[in-house]
C-alpha cells in the first residue's frame, strides 16, 4: 500500500489526528525540543530529525512513519508525540547512527538464528527467527548470555539487525511491514532465563521504538502446552493484538507456511532407495525434477520396498536466497 493510499484509506477522526501529531512534531523542531534547547533567545534554524533516513516532516514518506506512532497509540496524538520524543533520545543515547557500521562480530554466529529470506504473497519481507540454535549449539548459547556483558552485546547486535532490515527491505512508500516468522521448534525451555532476560530487553526495545513494522507474527512448530497457553490468555488480549499473531503445531507447521509464504525457485528435488546390502543397486523413485514458484507447493508421494534400507529425498538450491525444506514421513508394513 503506498503512502497516499495509506492516508486516503483513513477516517476523518484519524486524518485529524494526524493533523494534530503533524503540528505537534512541527513546534518542536521549531524550538528544538528533541534535542537541548538553542542557547538563543529564538532558534536560527529549526532542527532536523531522522527516522530511518526519512525526515519526520516534510517528506512524502514521512507520514508512513508517523502512522506507525499513532497506531500503536489508537490514534491519540499526544500520546504518539510523547512515544516519537522518546525514540529520539533513546536513539541518541543508543547511538544507532554509529551502530548502523559497527562491527560486533556476532553476525556470522547468528546468521541460522535470525535472518531475511523472501516474501510473502502480499509482499512482505520474510524474517525468521529460529530459536532451536540456542538449545543445539551449547557454545553458541553461552558466547551470546553466558554474561551480562555479553547478554547486553546480543541486543545491541539485534537492534542492529532490525535498523539495518528495515532500511534495505522496507519501503516507506509502499510496504513497511515484515511477516514475522518465529520457529519454536526445539526451543530452550524456562531454564534458559539468560536467552530469556536478554530476549526480553530487546523486546521491550522494539516494542518501544519500533511501532507497528510486523505485519504479523507466525509461530511455528509451537509445543502443545505453550497454545494452552495462549488459549487459556487469550481471551484478555485486545483484537488487534489476536489478530496479528498465528500459532500452530508441528503437524500443521509446514501447511501453515505455505499459505503465506512465497516460495520461489530454482530448487531441485529426487528421490531415491538405498537397500542397506552392500551388492544392492541403488533404485531411482523419483527422478530429478526442477520445482519453480508456479509448481505445487506441497509434493507427495510414496515409495513401496522389498528389503531393508532408507529413502533419500535429495533438494539442492541453485539460488543465492537460504530455502527451508520442511518434510514429514511415514513408513508402515504393507501386507503381500
Amino acid at each position: 500500500m503506498g503512502v497516499n493510499s495509506e492516508v486516503s484509506d483513513l477516517r476523518d477522526t484519524e486524518k485529524k489526528a494526524l493533523d494534530e501529531l503533524k503540528q505537534l512534531i512541527q513546534t518542536a523542531l521549531i524550538n528544538h525540543e528533541f534535542t537541548s534547547p538553542s542557547p538563543h533567545p529564538k532558534p536560527i534554524k529549526e532542527e532536523e530529525v531522522f527516522f530511518w533516513g526519512i525526515p519526520l516532516i516534510g517528506d512524502e514518506k514521512s507520514d508512513a512513519i508517523l502512522l506507525k506512532f499513532l497506531r500503536t497509540r489508537d490514534f491519540k496524538a499526544k500520546e504518539a508525540f510523547t512515544m516519537i520524543k522518546n525514540t529520539v533520545k533513546w536513539r541518541k543515547e543508543f547511538g544507532i547512527d554509529t551502530l548502523l557500521d559497527e562491527d560486533l562480530g556476532l553476525s556470522n554466529d547468528l546468521e541460522n538464528v535470525f535472518f531475511m529470506d523472501g516474501f510473502d504473497k502480499k509482499g512482505h519481507p520474510v524474517c525468521y527467527t529460529v530459536y532451536g540454535e540456542f538449545q543445539s549449539n551449547k557454545d553458541l548459547y553461552s558466547k551470546m548470555f553466558s554474561s551480562e556483558e555479553k547478554r547486553l552485546k546480543f541486543v545491541e547486535w539485534r537492534i542492529q539487525f532490525l535498523e539495518k532490515s528495515i532500511r534495505k527491505q522496507l519501503d516507506f512508500g509502499g510496504v513497511s511491514t515484515f511477516l514475522q516468522i518465529h520457529d519454536l521448534k526445539n526451543s530452550p525451555g524456562a531454564g534458559k532465563w539468560e536467552l530469556r532476560l536478554a530476549a526480553d530487553q530487546a523486546f521491550d526495545l522494539i516494542q518501544d521504538h519500533y511501532p507497528e513494522f510486523a505485519a504479523k507474527h507466525v509461530l511455528i512448530n509451537v509445543p502443545w502446552w505453550y497454545l494452552a497457553f495462549y488459549k487459556m490468555v487469550s481471551p484478555f488480549l485486545p483484537q488487534r493484538t489476536k489478530s496479528k499473531f498465528v500459532f500452530t503445531g508441528p503437524s500443521k507447521s509446514p501447511k501453515t507456511l505455505f499459505k503465506v509464504v512465497s516460495w520461489e525457485g530454482e530448487v531441485s528435488y529426487c528421490a531415491e532407495f538405498v537397500p542397506d546390502n552392500e551388492p544392492g543397486y541403488t533404485v531411482t523413485m523419483q527422478k530429478k525434477r526442477i520445482i519453480s514458484s508456479s509448481d505445487e507447493q506441497v509434493i507427495c508421494n510414496s515409495f513401496k520396498v522389498g528389503e531393508p534400507g532408507k529413502i533419500v529425498l535429495t533438494f539442492e538450491n541453485y539460488s543465492y536466497k537460504k530455502k527451508i525444506v520442511l518434510y514429514r514421513a511415514k513408513a508402515k508394513r504393507c501386507s503381500d
